[in-house]
């Protein structure tokens, strides 16, 4: 692990926390840079909640609440009042109705605006941090199924939980998620008692970076599907290990095997890709770094992107992948049984010394694991 720890000390990264881990093996590869040793330290996951909320949905699924492929306005009422955007940046009805197979897929027509330059220009807003119950009155930039595009389609589906279990999405998730699983550092409004856990979230300023918040965020009563949890690493890897057991983990069953195996396979029409989506050349949410460039031929699951094809001799194709905007990542090869966790906390997303610090310390996971 030496060529990670002497990436991290050229870099100007304030602090990260990796944790890898090879299922079949058992073990596990842990490094803390500017963190405690605190196996419980709290990050903000942001996208990391979108494979939650995708559980959540596939629980109800399962359970007969709903189908992968009906519409959803009844459901959701006020998607129906969701417009298109035009070619000409002016409002249209949408042509189609919206499915949870088209949330789950970034195939509903929802952007972010650093994901589409069609949004961005039509909202026209301040770039910078967005209340996410705004994400819920954007307009759609194309009609469902027609294209990919990365965005707050999740946050309709974290909605449409609480409207068919009648439960707030923390509770849903405390209840059937993270609760049986024993995510004790897994929650939207995180209680006083683990507070001191919660670690500083930063933005670049120049060559260096600025504290650009509050450590322990307000209470929120609006439960963001998208992007709204704070974990740790040690719990999302809780997560990823019973994925690869096929939705179960030692006693505890959240999924069917049959409905994990879903996850893992491509949903994307063969015309539609990743890297379809027309983004903003440049935005102060996110840099178009390595990790945006890397993804443009990968497919789609349910919950996170798959990898293509084996790009540096590690990840098997079909390996889950993604994360979140304080740059977060993740690493699911369930081929192979191999996890991955990089933590940071700052902004903008896709930093390029985060992302090669993330990439060397996975490779370094699948040495160790071949070796072993």
């Amino acid at each position: 692990m030496d060529q990670v720890k002497q990436l991290f000390e050229k870099s100007n990264v304030p602090a990260a926390k990796l944790w890898g881990a090879n299922f079949k093996s058992g073990e596990e590869w842990k490094l803390s840079f500017n963190y405690s040793e605190n196996d419980d330290d709290i990050f903000r996951i942001a996208s990391m909640t979108k494979l939650l909320t995708t559980i959540g949905s596939l629980q109800l699924v399962e359970k007969g609440k709903l189908e992968m492929d009906q519409p959803l306005n009844d459901f959701l009422p006020g998607l129906a009042d969701v417009f298109v955007i035009d070619d000409k940046s002016e409002l249209r009805s949408p042509k189609s109705q919206v499915t949870l197979t088209h949330l789950l897929t970034h195939t509903s027509g929802f952007a972010y605006p650093f994901t589409s330059e069609k949004l961005d220009s039509y909202l026209d807003r301040p770039r910078g941090p967005a209340d996410p119950r705004e994400f819920l009155t954007w307009p759609k930039v194309f009609d469902s199924g027609e294209n990919f595009c990365y965005g707050v389609g999740i946050d309709w589906v974290g909605k449409l939980i609480e409207n068919i279990s009648g439960k707030s999405l923390e509770d849903y998730f405390r209840e059937n998620i993270t609760g049986p699983l024993g995510m004790n550092s897994t929650w939207f409004n995180p209680p006083s008692e683990i507070h001191a856990n919660i670690v500083d979230y930063h933005v670049r300023n120049g060559d260096g970076f600025e504290v650009a918040g509050p450590r322990i965020p307000e209470p929120t009563d609006f439960y963001g599907g998208g992007g709204g949890l704070m974990s740790s690493a040690k719990d999302y890897v809780k997560i990823l290990k019973c994925l690869y057991y096929g939705g179960q983990l030692e006693e505890v069953r959240i999924l069917k095997e049959g409905t994990v195996d879903t996850m893992f396979q491509d949903h994307l029409p063969k015309e539609i890709y990743i890297g379809m989506t027309e983004a903003p050349e440049e935005h102060s949410w996110s840099n178009n770094g390595e990790f945006c460039q890397s993804m443009a031929e990968d497919r789609w699951g349910l919950g996170w992107a798959l990898e293509s094809e084996d790009k540096q001799g590690c990840r098997s194709p079909g390996t889950a992948y993604w994360a979140g905007i304080f740059n977060t990542y993740f690493t699911l090869d369930r081929k192979k049984g191999i996890a991955v966790l990089y933590f940071s906390q700052f902004l903008p997303f896709d930093d390029n010394e985060a992302y090669k610090i993330y990439k060397a310390f996975e490779v370094e996971v699948y040495k160790k694991s071949k070796s072993d």
